[in-house]
């Protein structure tokens, strides 16, 4: 072979070789890409107010603003959140039905938590009274600084006796 075809046939298989790379790298980091996402719940605090405002008798819903990543873009998602009072300050609780992951709301004048779907029922303490739910509404981190109530946001699993995160 000469010195002159040898450097051309090489310099054609760099070339190729590069645009192959090239053409292949999107597709390597769409299928990695799972690996180097965030967890899929959101993992900021979100701030409920003073603790001293939050002393109800009964349970007190509040709003938050979860963001999620879904595929390439950011989804922004108001939540409800029930702050239920407890002896040493207010306990948090989500507002997702164990059973199916319905939306819960209080009931003031049955003094009880109310899943419309498939008729759960929870006590003002946030405990299961009846229904096909297979446990209590999950409860959600909370933490106190300078005198105001953070909770972050978790989605748990449903249809499953044991709280766990999704």
């Amino acid at each position: 072979m000469e010195r002159r075809n040898f450097f051309l046939s090489t310099l054609s298989l760099l070339s190729a070789g590069t645009v192959a790379a090239m053409a292949a790298a999107p597709a390597a980091l769409h299928a990695l890409s799972p690996l180097l996402k965030r967890a899929k719940n959101n993992h900021d605090w979100h701030d409920l107010g003073p603790v001293e405002d939050l002393t109800a008798d009964q349970p007190l819903k509040k709003t938050i603003e979860v963001v999620r990543k879904d595929g390439w873009q950011l989804r922004r998602q108001d939540q409800a959140v029930y702050l239920i009072p407890g002896a040493g300050g207010p306990v948090a609780v989500s507002s997702i039905c164990p059973h199916l992951g319905c939306p819960v709301s209080y009931s003031a004048e049955s003094a009880q938590f109310e899943c419309p779907c498939h008729k759960s029922f929870w006590g003002p303490d946030g405990k299961r009274t009846s229904g096909p739910s297979p446990r209590d509404l999950d409860p959600l981190p909370t933490k106190v600084e300078e005198g105001r109530l953070y909770c972050r946001w978790v989605t748990y699993q449903t249809g499953i006796e044991t709280p766990v995160e999704a």
